[in-house]
């Protein structure tokens, strides 16, 4: 979700040629990071614990992987 809103901003500073809007992209960029590295991950991995750890070891954070992640751990089959 924070991808595609900085995505849509950074679109409409190209289509209408904005510089302003270009910072503004950066500026949200810099929140959206700060914000999901200083609460959403530490929260993430005190609620989830090591399935978040393995989770993030096979995930990006920012750039969407071009191919499927499959956990195969052995929480993976529900333990």
């Amino acid at each position: 979700m924070y991808v595609g809103g900085a995505a849509a901003i950074f679109g409409q500073a190209l289509l209408l040629a904005s510089v302003p809007l270009l910072f503004w992209g950066v500026a949200v960029c810099l929140g959206f990071d700060v914000f999901v590295r200083l609460y959403e991950e530490p929260s993430l991995r005190q609620r989830y614990g090591m399935q978040f750890a393995t989770y993030r070891a096979g995930v990006p954070c920012w750039l969407p992987r071009l191919t499927p992640w499959h956990d195969e751990g052995p929480l993976a089959e529900g333990e």
